[in-house]
Formats: structure tokens, C-alpha cells, sequence
């Protein structure tokens, strides 16, 4: 997924750096379009996150929520390509321990 969002966002800059600017809203929707089958519920999470309010719809948020996913559905599996990658998930699941027990 990370090499898609890069292969993305370098094509869109590079139509920026010829003058010709992609839209956010344009960028979302083609990053959405090209998600896999197994990505929809994602996606139409995000589609109405877009009805609700069209400006949280960033690059930023679609690729932090996709790359996100891709991380949980790895550790479900139990496939991670590196270790920065299983300290990231470790990591995350500290985090989480920790809030859930601040909160009680």
C-alpha cells in the first residue's frame, strides 16, 4: 500500500511541477477508485466522511487510514516486511494498553 501511495502522490507532483495542479478532492477520489475489493468498507467509510464534511477528506487522512489498515490486517495474519514495522504495531498496542488504563 505504501509503495501505492507513493507511486500516487509522485505522480501528482509531478503534474504540479509542469503547472498542472491536481485537486485534493481529485487525488482522494482517484486513491479511492484504485483501492482493491478487499479495501471497500474502508473506502465507503471514507465516502461519507466526505458527505459529512468534504474538507476532512485529505490525502493525508486517506493514506494515514489505508496504511493504518494495511498494518492491522498484517498483524491479524501475522505478516510484517520489517521490524520497524512489528516495533510500529508493538508500539501501538502499548499505547493502547496505557490510554485503557488511564481510564479507569
Amino acid at each position: 500500500m505504501e509503495q501505492h501511495l507513493n507511486k500516487l502522490g509522485a505522480m501528482a507532483e509531478e503534474l504540479d511541477a509542469i503547472g498542472a495542479t491536481v485537486p485534493t478532492e481529485v487525488k482522494v477520489m482517484v486513491l479511492l477508485m484504485r483501492l482493491p475489493e478487499s479495501h471497500e468498507v474502508l473506502a465507503t467509510s471514507l465516502e461519507s466522511l466526505e458527505s459529512i464534511d468534504p474538507n476532512k477528506l485529505t490525502w493525508e487522512v486517506v493514506a494515514s487510514r489505508l496504511l493504518n489498515e494495511e498494518l492491522m490486517r498484517r498483524e491479524k495474519v501475522g505478516l510484517f516486511e520489517s521490524s520497524t514495522e512489528t516495533a510500529l504495531i508493538f508500539a501501538q498496542k502499548k499505547f493502547e494498553s496505557k490510554g485503557s488504563k488511564d481510564k479507569t
